[in-house]
């Protein structure tokens, strides 16, 4: 009868540890599948969204016959405050690619020669955006293909091609109709992310630097003097593959930035021959400003102020104002959707203080 007890008492013992042992496996399994959703979190939610979601109610979309004259798809471009424009082939009855600043950024310096810009403008009279599409065959060059996704495909696999293609706006193409009804920007996804980020888990890696996560260009960051011609600054373009460039004075010190977009919104390219300063310092040219952080800036602060400027990248400055780096979105996207850390540090899900939050996001028809 004692030996019955013992056993009893001994087995109650054992299978009491065996439990506990079981919780403190699930609490930690519970907390490591938390961690990998916490992590991934702007992964999943760009995988459960469409692209369809990003498009308002009313939409305009300016399109550009290949047919056009190079000036007269300036004006069009410049006078519709569009950043791209898909470009229609009568030909093939349908869209078949985009014409961005780039491309009039790369046509004015091939025809640009000493002398009044009057001249360039003048050979450009009559010449054809398909004339420049035979021109740059004839010269070897393939013409870049018309990318897109449907406007069914999720929020994450346009991330992944506009990030592959080494480019910042995206048109969605419906399959049925051939009809172009929206382009995607990357500014255009952080808006959406900010209407939902109060609500969604708040990842460790926010609170860390971009410098030290991996995110942004900190090395050799390639800056142009403000006594710069515009001329010389569309090759430095045209030459480095770069859209944006800060802007910097003899002391090395942040003075302006300036964009491919900015160059042609602004019609900059009429003064070719103007210094970067006088051309950016015009008042009759309402620039945004230079927006900048600093290399102390959690992640979280960095995506706050480009979401409240609307702007696609931010300059890094030291406390003496000079560059020391550059974030752009396209690097920040690459991070939190393609490529999410994994912290292994299962502390559970936490969300973001509502009160911590003070960008509010609007959400136009145009960006």
């Amino acid at each position: 009868m004692k030996s019955i007890k013992l056993f009893s008492v001994i087995h109650f013992f054992h299978l009491n540890i065996n439990l506990t042992h079981l919780l403190h496996l699930f609490f930690w399994v519970n907390n490591y599948l938390f961690c990998i959703l916490r992590d991934n979190v702007y992964t999943l939610f760009m995988k459960a969204h469409h692209c369809c979601d990003l498009i308002p109610l009313s939409v305009k979309i300016t399109a550009i016959s290949s047919d056009l004259p190079i000036l007269k798809a300036f004006c069009a471009y410049i006078y519709n405050g569009v950043r791209a424009s898909p470009l229609y082939f009568s030909e093939l009855q349908g869209f078949n690619g985009m014409i961005t600043a780039t491309d009039f950024i790369e046509i004015m310096t091939k025809f640009y020669h000493d002398g009044p810009v009057s001249d360039v403008l003048k050979d450009l009279e009559g010449f054809t955006i398909n004339n420049w599409l035979t021109m740059q065959k004839s010269e070897g060059q393939a013409q870049k293909p018309f990318i897109y996704v449907d406007p069914q495909d999720s929020l994450y696999k346009a991330v992944q091609v506009m990030f592959k293609n080494h480019i910042h706006r995206l048109a969605l193409v419906d399959q049925v109709s051939g009809n172009v009804e929206f382009i995607v920007s990357y500014k255009r996804l952080l808006k959406f992310i900010f209407i939902y980020i109060k609500d969604l888990p708040f990842p460790t890696y926010m609170c860390g630097k971009p410098k030290e996560l991996g995110i942004g260009e900190w090395n050799n960051v390639v800056t142009v003097s403000e006594n710069l011609k515009i001329i010389d600054l569309f090759r430095i373009f045209v030459k480095s593959k770069k859209c944006f460039l800060p802007v910097v004075d003899e002391d090395m010190k942040l003075v302006n930035c300036c964009s491919k977009v900015d160059v042609v919104r602004y019609n900059i390219y009429h003064h070719l021959d103007t210094p970067i300063h006088k051309a950016l310092n015009d008042p009759a040219r309402n620039f945004y400003g230079v927006y900048t952080c600093t290399e102390n800036d959690c992640l979280m602060t960095v995506l706050e102020k480009m979401a409240k400027y609307d702007v696609h990248r931010l300059i890094a400055v030291d406390a003496d104002e000079k560059v020391i780096g550059l974030v752009s979105l396209s690097d920040i996207f690459r991070f939190l959707v393609l490529e999410p850390p994994q912290t292994a540090e299962p502390r559970g899900m936490y969300m973001i203080d509502r009160q911590e939050l003070t960008t509010t996001v609007t959400i136009e028809d145009s960006d």
